[in-house]
This record gives C-alpha cells, sequence and structure tokens, in this order.
C-alpha cells in the first residue's frame, strides 16, 4: 500500500508537469500571435495556487485551455479581462444555461472544434516537413498518434517532451568539438567547442593525441562547460592519462559553474586549473591606453570585433500583414543608388518597398510597387538590379491568379519608380533570380529548375534557355558558370551555352547534410559558402579553385545554439554576411578559408530556437557608404554601420583614437601609425596574439611633444591571422601577464 501510495503521488506531480508544459505552450503561442512576451513563472505560479485553492473545494486542477486561448487572441482580446469574462460566463452557461446548450447540435460543436483545430494546427510544419530533421519529424508523429489513439494531450505532451529531451542530449553530444593548435612556445591548446557533459564525454576523449602531444598541454572551455560528474571524471581520467605518460594539463577559461563543481569533487579528482590571462597596466590619467584589433594579410582582409555594429535606421508598416503560413510580413532585401543616393528594396506580403537611407533627414518609403500576386499568402519575393531597373519575381501565385516578372524603373528615384514590364510570359513564379552581368543574362529558379533569359535590352526581356535537370530553389551565377543548390544537392554548372548546360560538378553527401538552400561566391572565385536550410547544419566554407579537388574545408556556426538555422550568405570580398533566422546577422573573415572568424554580429530580436522560420531573411552589404541592410522577417528594414574606429570591405580607411591613427586596417606587410603628443611622453607599442601572448614588441622608447609619423614592416614574418595592437602613451609601467 505504501508503494502504491508513492507512485499514486509521483503520477500526480507528474501530470501537474505535463499541464504546466502545456500552460507555457500555450502562453508560448500567444505571445507569437501578440507580439508580446508573457512571464511563464508568474503564469507557474498563479495556476499551481489556482488548482491548490479549487482542491479545497473539490474541483479538480486544470491548465490553459488552447482553444478558448486563441478564440479570444483572434476576435481582438489582449488583456486579462478577456479570459475573466470567458471564465464567468462558463460557469453561467453551465450552472443556469445547460438547457438552452443541449439545443446546440452536436454537428455545430464538433464543426467548432474542428475550425480551433485548423486555427491551432501549426501548418507550417507540413510545408517545412521536408526540410525538417528526422527527430523533429517523429517527435512531430508520435505526439499526433498519442493525442489521436489516446485521447490524452498531457501524456502526449509528456511523451514528446522525453524524446525531444533525449534527441537534444544526442545531438548535443555529437557536436563537442575541438580546435587544435601549437603556441610560439610549444603548448598545445585545445579549444573546446560545445559541452561537455555525461552524453559527450566519449566523443571528447577522443580528440585528444595523448601519445603525440608535447609536455604541456592546455584545455580552453571559453566555448564549453563542464555540467555533471560525468564530465568532471572525464576531465579526471584525461589528466591521469596526460600524467603517466609524463605530460602536463592545464584547463583554462572555466566558468564561475564549472569551478564551483569541480571544487565540490576537489576531495575525489586531482585537476591543474591555470587562471585566465590578466592584464595590469597602469597608465597616467588623461593619457591613452588603446588596444586595437588588426588584420595582418597576404591580400585584402577585413576587420572587425564582435558586436561591432550600430543601429542607424529601423523602417517597418504596422498596417502590413503577415503570411498565413510564417507570419512574415517581409522577406527579399536588395539595395541601390541613384543620384548619389542609396535605397533599400525590400519585399513584404504588398509588393515591393523603396526605402531612402541616404541620411537620417530623408529616411523613409519613397514609394512602393504593388505585386501582381498580393496578399497574405505571399512568402517569397526576390529581387536584382541590372542598368536602372529593378527585377521583381514571387513564388507563390495560383492558375488563375499568378505572379509576374515586374520590371521596375527607378531613374526618378527620389520622386517615384515606374513599373515598366510586368508579364507572366516567361516566368510565373521564381525563387529567385539572379543577374550574370557578364553576359547580361537573368537565370530564374523554380521548382521547374532554371529559365535562362537575355536582358541586354533591359526591359525587353528575350527567352535564350532552360535548365530542367532538376528543381532549383537558389543560384549563384559569374561568367556563364552557375552555382545551383536545390535541396537534395548542390550542382555546378556551365551555361555557355544556355539552352544545354554542362554540368561541371555534384555535391550529394557531405557532413551535415541538411536541405541545401542558398550560396555565393568570394570575389576571388576561389573560395564558395553554402547554407542547410536544416536545424542544427553549420554553413559550409569550400574550396572551388580546383573543382576536381572540391573540398569542404571549414564550418561556420554561431555561438549561440546549436539549434541555429542559416538562411542566406552574401559575400563582399573576403568577408561572408551570413542571416541566420533565429541568431541575426552573423559576419565572418573568410580570408584564411580553413579558419573564418567572426568580426562583428547584429541581432534584431531573441526568438525562440524551435520556432524556425522567424528572424533575419537576408542581407545587402554592397552600398558604397558601407551601410548594411539586412531584412527581419516580422519586423522590417534595419540599416546598420561598423562602429566607430573599424572598417569592414575597405583597404585603406584610417582607424583614429584619441589623436592616433593606424593605417591601412587591414595591414599587409606595413603598419603605419600616426601619434601627436602634447608632451615628451614615454611610449610603448605590442602586438599580441588571441592566445594573449606577446609576439613583438614594435616600439619602446620616450617620444618628444609634437606629431610622429611611424613605419612598421612586417613582410612574411607572420601568417595571416588576426592580431592585437596594444598602444600606451604616459607614464611607462611594467605590464604583468599572468
Amino acid at each position: 500500500m505504501e508503494d502504491l501510495n508513492h507512485y499514486s503521488t509521483l503520477c500526480i506531480y507528474c501530470f501537474a508537469g505535463v499541464g504546466l508544459i502545456e500552460s507555457l505552450l500555450t502562453l508560448n503561442l500567444v505571445d507569437e500571435i501578440t507580439e508580446t512576451r508573457g512571464w511563464g513563472n508568474k503564469e507557474a505560479v498563479a495556476q499551481g495556487l489556482a488548482n491548490t485553492v479549487t482542491g479545497f473545494f473539490g474541483g479538480m486542477g486544470g491548465c490553459a485551455m488552447i482553444g478558448q486561448s486563441l478564440i479570444n487572441i483572434s476576435n481582438g482580446a489582449r488583456a486579462r479581462l478577456s479570459g475573466i469574462v470567458a471564465s464567468i460566463m462558463l460557469l453561467v452557461f453551465v450552472m443556469y444555461g445547460s438547457e438552452l446548450i443541449e439545443q446546440v447540435p452536436i454537428a455545430a460543436l464538433a464543426g467548432l472544434m474542428v475550425m480551433v483545430a485548423i486555427g491551432t494546427f501549426e501548418w507550417v510544419s507540413v510545408r517545412a516537413f521536408n526540410k525538417m530533421p528526422k527527430p523533429d519529424i517523429l517527435v512531430m508523429v508520435l505526439v499526433t498518434l498519442v493525442t489521436v489513439f489516446m485521447h490524452n494531450l498531457a501524456l502526449a505532451v509528456l511523451v514528446g517532451v522525453i524524446i525531444s529531451a533525449l534527441v537534444f542530449a544526442w545531438e548535443s553530444a555529437k557536436r563537442i568539438r575541438a580546435r587544435k593548435y601549437v603556441d610560439d612556445e610549444g603548448v598545445k591548446h585545445y579549444e573546446i567547442f560545445g559541452p561537455l557533459f555525461f552524453g559527450s564525454t566519449t566523443v571528447f576523449n577522443e580528440k585528444f593525441d595523448i601519445q603525440g602531444d608535447p609536455d604541456e598541454i592546455i584545455i580552453d572551455f571559453k566555448e564549453s562547460k563542464i555540467t555533471d560528474m560525468s564530465a568532471i571524471d572525464a576531465v579526471n581520467k584525461l589528466t591521469e592519462r596526460y600524467a603517466k605518460q609524463g605530460k602536463k594539463v592545464h584547463l583554462r577559461h572555466l566558468s564561475k559553474d564549472c569551478l564551483r563543481l569541480l571544487s565540490n569533487a576537489d576531495a575525489m579528482i586531482d585537476i591543474n586549473v591555470l587562471e585566465d590571462p590578466t592584464y595590469k597596466i597602469p597608465v597616467a590619467t588623461k593619457y591613452i591606453l588603446l588596444i586595437l584589433v588588426l588584420f595582418l594579410v597576404q591580400g585584402a582582409v577585413k576587420s572587425q570585433s564582435a558586436e561591432n555594429f550600430k543601429l542607424l535606421h529601423h523602417w517597418k508598416v504596422d498596417s502590413l500583414q503577415g503570411s498565413f503560413l510564417y507570419d512574415n510580413t517581409y522577406n527579399e532585401i536588395w539595395g541601390i543608388t541613384n543620384k548619389g543616393r542609396e535605397y533599400a528594396v525590400i519585399g513584404s506580403t504588398y509588393g515591393t518597398h523603396f526605402i531612402d537611407v541616404t541620411d537620417p533627414a530623408s529616411f523613409g518609403e519613397v514609394d512602393a510597387v504593388q505585386g501582381a500576386f498580393s496578399n497574405r499568402l505571399v512568402v517569397h519575393r526576390d529581387y536584382k538590379d541590372y542598368k536602372g531597373y529593378i527585377y521583381a519575381v514571387c513564388d507563390e501565385g495560383f492558375v488563375n491568379d499568378n505572379s509576374t516578372l515586374q520590371i521596375i524603373d527607378y531613374a526618378t528615384l527620389p520622386d517615384s519608380v515606374h513599373v515598366v514590364y510586368d508579364t507572366s510570359e516567361y516566368i510565373r513564379k521564381s525563387h529567385n533570380i539572379f543577374i550574370d552581368t557578364s553576359s547580361a543574362r537573368l537565370y530564374a529558379a523554380g521548382s521547374y529548375g532554371l529559365v535562362i533569359l537575355s536582358i541586354e535590352d533591359p526591359i525587353k526581356p528575350k527567352f535564350i534557355g532552360l535548365y530542367s535537370d532538376i528543381g532549383v530553389h537558389d543560384l549563384y551565377v559569374r561568367r556563364d558558370t552557375a552555382y545551383l543548390n536545390n535541396g537534395e544537392d548542390m550542382r555546378i554548372v556551365d551555361f555557355t551555352d544556355p539552352m544545354n548546360g554542362k554540368q561541371l560538378y555534384i555535391l550529394k553527401d557531405y557532413p551535415e547534410k541538411g536541405y541545401n538552400h542558398n550560396g555565393w561566391l568570394n570575389g576571388k572565385g576561389d573560395t564558395y559558402l553554402f547554407t542547410d536550410e536544416t536545424k542544427g547544419t553549420r554553413v559550409k566554407v569550400c574550396s572551388v579553385s580546383d573543382l576536381s579537388n572540391f573540398e569542404i574545408v571549414s564550418y561556420i556556426q554561431p555561438k549561440y545554439s546549436d539549434s541555429s538555422i542559416a538562411h542566406n550568405v552574401v559575400i563582399k570580398e573576403d568577408v561572408a554576411y551570413i542571416s541566420y533566422y533565429n541568431d541575426g546577422l552573423q559576419v565572418f573573415d573568410i580570408s584564411n578559408p580553413k579558419s573564418p572568424v567572426r568580426v562583428g554580429y547584429y541581432n534584431s530580436g531573441n526568438y525562440d530556437t524551435f520556432a524556425p522560420y522567424m528572424g533575419v531573411w537576408g542581407v545587402y552589404p554592397f552600398l558604397p557608404s558601407g551601410k548594411i541592410l539586412y531584412s527581419n522577417m516580422q519586423k522590417g528594414l534595419y540599416v546598420i554601420e561598423p562602429s566607430r574606429g573599424y572598417v569592414l570591405g575597405t583597404e585603406k580607411i584610417p582607424v583614429q583614437t584619441f589623436g592616433v591613427e593606424v593605417y591601412p586596417n587591414p595591414i599587409q606587410d606595413q603598419l603605419n601609425v600616426s601619434l601627436n603628443l602634447e608632451q615628451n611622453k614615454e611610449v610603448l607599442f605590442e602586438v599580441f596574439n588571441l592566445q594573449g601572448i606577446k609576439i613583438r614588441t614594435l616600439l619602446s622608447k620616450p617620444l618628444t611633444k609634437g606629431k610622429h609619423d611611424l613605419q612598421f614592416d612586417f613582410g612574411n614574418e607572420y601568417s595571416p591571422s588576426l592580431y592585437l595592437l596594444q598602444i600606451i602613451v604616459g607614464e611607462k609601467r611594467k605590464k604583468f601577464l599572468n
């Protein structure tokens, strides 16, 4: 009997937890619809108190009513009053209106429930079915089947949560990675990425070469975290294995939580924790300590620091409505210039909007063109420009109400724009288009493959070719060579003869394969990046200088979540701009394709990684001013620029701060520093690598009052990488590095 009571109590807690999960999921749905943020903790406490009080009156505990909540929200309710009124009216009907309720036909009530089901069903999941990871599909199917056959939504939610948790643990176990290098002092570093827990310890141990490693090892947990006793045990055993070989292991960059966990297990383990580097550099008041981030390169490389963007403008029209499928009001972004002014071109469910982004005084929409297909069924639009015209397409439409190719003349901006071509003669629906300016050809991609048009006369396109071997999702074309992203594979095709494309390469199977979505070629044409529109897949960096030796040389992933989805990538010279649904705009230097470096990011909102089609759609970084345009599917247009003192995509713009001028940034073989002193002072210039190790002292001596133009030669002494330049002006003190 005691055991029975024990299990009964356990079941009560389990179902209470399931009810709480259902309430929180309902809250999440309401937040998505209303674009607000509810307080899950308050909801949980309120539900617990209400259920406790109900028990004293012999009532049954409950949780959120998803159907009733959706009805309230759909009818304009936005405050607590709607729920209170609905509850009171329900109580009145039950107590006094039962005879009236009995008059309502069962068929009508069934129809009402069907409409609630239609309204609450996540229809986006059907369209994205072939893009979703298999575990997500499994969870979706199992939850549906349990609900249908067991008639128990709470149990279905519990099953879904358990399976999702197990899948997450399994996937997280596979995500742990290690970056390895040996520093100038012969110490080998292992930089760990991903959580270290019971599921990932086996993969973690496989990363180390105990026999071949030098006598001193540093394991860096800056991008990782030790989370449980299994992880501690794995680290302890690893150090013991190194100790048997007479080698020493240090742990670096452990978080406070990790250090606390290790401290609690101190009696069981023997681990050497290396304190993180600290810099103690006292300087005289009113003088400067300048830390500059520099790239040392053998070619043109761009520089930027993390979070190194600032917002200039934001544009959104509240009256525009989001799509039925994804609730995305906005989609593609492009940029144009005319008469010395800069404009953003952004798509919406309505059509095409032209926004003046030249300066704050003139910022705003100057004109808009309604799409041939214009309603809440629109999800995708795409744009490219050529010789003063915008070419616009849409991927939605019906047989008798189809989309078209629109050609828009923007020569009269900022006054207005004019549609000069609007027909479905050659293109009805297209997911993406690309214009190869070298041959004046427009390529339109869709489920049909490719339609190729000549636009030598920009307003009179002519059909010249068709490629129907496979449906094409997106593409990049340069000098008649097209890189095709087809969902199931990626192909490189030569369209010198537009009617007979010659396949040069096909990539079908590769690590972390998902829905092959989009790609872009760098300025030199030797590096190609592509995205897989699938949760948890990284962006692939490929060497394409020799197609007979096509190779994925590295991977790119934001630091936030393994559930990230990269949507589109665009490359300006050697800087990759990647738009992530959930993780915003991420910018990477890819001058060394084997070791991309994140140099900046900007995120316009935090989104649940389980809501895959919210956030940033695309980015346009090619405006002459250096402004960067990107579109947020729900929030509209964002105009940003690099923060003061840093530049992207420019070879010779000085970095100026407090009377110090450093250029070019990035540097190639020579660094120039101009320094203006108000009085005689001691000056120290030092260069460090990213591990905090000083690699060179450029200058250490007193300088007289006045302006000094200094030059430092680097030549081929250092490999291309990111370095820190430290300048101290004032009273010289000793620098400590632990």
